[in-house]
């Protein structure tokens, strides 16, 4: 009998079976992929939250050692206003990092095994085991393998948008808004940006930034219904749009060497799930995602890792009721990333810009330190979610 099995291995179940070991807790971490491997279609910018997670947990100077430079600024061109800054610190952490997912998670992965957490790859999970109305186990195995069934006194769900642990409970989702953009993107050498910069336009947005290996990724959203006419050229299309919305990158593009495939996906749905039932949690994206065009998400699993390994350690030690702890876990997650996730669904509409949002612009462009808080909540940074309410927007554009 474990005390926790986790379905998952990537950036939010290595780190919640890593935390709950870190605390004596005997954890089975399981994910059907093999390791070390890439997750190509997932973002992987750690914002400055997230870098305040594996700083809390000892990790960032490994992740800084994997070799993605540190980005400390933005750029965002909306059209009438250009916004260049850089964001608060947020506790130990004073950069973005973009180190790619078959580094970043390997190294998370081998941080859970340091702790003592036992891990089986190549296992896929088939069904949940049941107790009448309480989940206390999986059942599954490798491909063409035995049947193996394993009990715990909780079900960790850290499997991405299709959660076998959602899909047993049936889970139900609130705050669903359907997918409002697509995005192809891949890796070019020659280009060597100092800072993440971001173009948004109506029905457009198109950014680069700096990864591993001298790499940097340029990629372009478009609004949903325009994803499969992009998708006929992908090549063509994407620099026809730099040519007209970044004609400054534009021939960078063209003369840089693009290495490996192009990537995209017109899949990106916004919603938070249940995730807290009888013997059951939900981490990461199984729980709740928004649109990777606010690339909040690592930074969403790491803190959320730290909240349910906080409940289920809470549970477990006798602190409160396990199936109370859970249900608080939820209510935490909430509290902290909705106002976000708003923001992030709301920015993913790709609207052309209101009077009152350039009046902004044009307010925080005279008020450099106003801009960096601008972007700290963009990041999602606790201290900063305050940023848009209506009395702080008045302060700003009447000060």
């Amino acid at each position: 009998m474990y005390d926790a099995i986790v379905i998952g291995a990537r950036c939010a179940g290595s780190p919640t079976a890593m935390l709950l070991a870190r605390r004596g807790h005997r954890v089975l971490l399981v994910d059907r992929a093999r390791f070390p491997s890439d997750k190509p279609i997932s973002s992987h910018m750690i914002l400055r939250p997230g870098g305040a997670a594996l700083d809390r947990w000892g990790l960032l100077d490994r992740v800084i050692q994997l070799g993605a430079p540190p980005v400390r600024e933005f750029t965002v061109d909306f059209g009438p206003v250009r916004l260049t800054s850089d964001s608060p610190d947020d506790e130990g952490a004073n950069a973005v990092y973009l180190p790619r997912r078959i580094l970043l998670d390997k190294l998370l992965l081998d941080a859970a095994l340091e702790a003592g957490v036992e891990f089986r790859e190549d296992f896929s999970v088939r069904e949940l085991l049941w107790d009448g109305d309480r989940v206390v186990g999986i059942r599954g195995g490798s491909r063409g393998g035995a049947s193996i069934e394993e009990r715990a006194k909780v079900v960790v769900g850290a499997d991405g948008l299709a959660s076998v642990v959602a899909r047993e409970t049936a889970a139900p989702r609130y705050h669903d808004v359907a997918t409002q953009t697509g995005v192809w993107w891949s890796y070019f050498r020659g280009l060597a940006p100092e800072r993440i910069n971001i173009w948004s336009r109506p029905r457009r947005m198109l950014g680069f930034a700096p990864s591993n290996d001298d790499l940097s990724m340029a990629m372009v959203y478009m609004a949903i219904d325009d994803f499969h006419e992009f998708t006929a050229d992908v090549e063509g299309n994407f620099m026809n749009e730099f040519r007209e919305h970044a004609p400054e990158l534009h021939e960078q593009l063209r003369a840089a060497e693009r290495e490996g495939q192009w990537l995209g996906t017109g899949y990106q749905p916004n919603f938070f799930r249940q995730s807290a039932g009888r013997g059951w949690a939900l981490v990461g994206d199984a729980g709740c995602h928004h649109d990777s065009i606010n690339p909040s998400g690592m930074a969403v699993a790491f803190t959320s890792a730290e909240l349910l390994a906080e409940a289920i350690h809470a549970g477990l030690a006798g602190e409160l009721g396990l199936d109370e702890a859970l249900e608080e876990y939820q209510v935490r997650r909430d509290e902290r990333w909705l106002r976000h996730w708003q923001f992030a669904v709301s920015f993913a509409r790709m609207e052309a810009p209101t009077p009152e949002f350039v009046g902004l612009l044009h307010a925080l462009a005279a008020r450099p330190e106003e801009t960096r808080h601008f972007f700290g909540f963009f990041e999602g940074q606790e201290t900063e979610l305050g940023f848009m309410e209506l009395e702080n927007l008045g302060r700003i554009m009447h000060s």
